[in-house]
C-alpha cells in the first residue's frame, strides 16, 4: 500500500483505498444507515398509527394507547413484523366488564396479511402472535 492509503480486509480479500476514497465510502455508508433508519421509522409509524386507531375504536374507554412497530419496508411487503410493543392505560372493553389500569405487551415476531393492510386498512394476523404481557389491575377492575 502506498503512503496515505487505507487497507481493509473484506471477505478474506485485502482492499486498498486512498484516504479520500475511504472517507467517501464511510460517508456513503453513514448516509445509507440514516436513510434505512428513517425508512424503518416511517414504515413502522404507518402500521403503529393504524394499530392505535383500531385499538381506540375497539375500547369503550382509555387514557392512552401507544403502539411501537419496528419493520423494514421489505419485511412488511412479505407480511413480517419483527417487533411490536403496545402500551395502554385505563382500558375498558366495549361492554365495560373487562378493565385494566395499565397494559404492556411485546411481540417479537408476527405476520400480517399485507393485502388487508393496503386494501382494507385493516390489521389481520395470519398466524397467532406470541410474546409477553404485563397487566396491572386495581380494585376497580374486579
Amino acid at each position: 500500500a502506498s503512503k496515505g492509503s487505507i487497507i481493509i480486509k473484506s471477505n478474506m480479500k485485502l482492499l486498498s483505498f486512498s484516504a479520500t476514497t475511504a472517507a467517501f465510502l464511510l460517508q456513503v455508508q453513514t448516509m445509507h444507515a440514516m436513510v434505512t433508519s428513517r425508512t424503518t421509522r416511517v414504515t413502522g409509524s404507518v402500521i403503529s398509527t393504524l394499530a392505535e386507531v383500531a385499538l381506540k375504536l375497539r375500547l369503550s374507554k382509555n387514557s392512552g394507547v401507544k403502539v411501537l412497530v419496528k419493520a423494514e419496508p421489505t419485511e412488511l411487503l412479505t407480511g413480517r413484523v419483527p417487533y411490536v410493543k403496545v402500551v395502554g392505560r385505563k382500558w375498558a372493553s366495549p361492554t365495560g366488564r373487562l378493565t385494566c389500569q395499565k397494559i404492556e405487551a411485546t411481540v417479537s415476531d408476527c405476520s400480517l396479511d399485507f393485502a388487508s393492510v393496503v386494501s382494507r386498512r385493516k390489521l389481520v394476523l395470519t398466524d397467532p402472535a406470541k410474546g409477553t404481557a404485563m397487566v396491572a389491575l386495581n380494585t376497580e377492575d374486579f
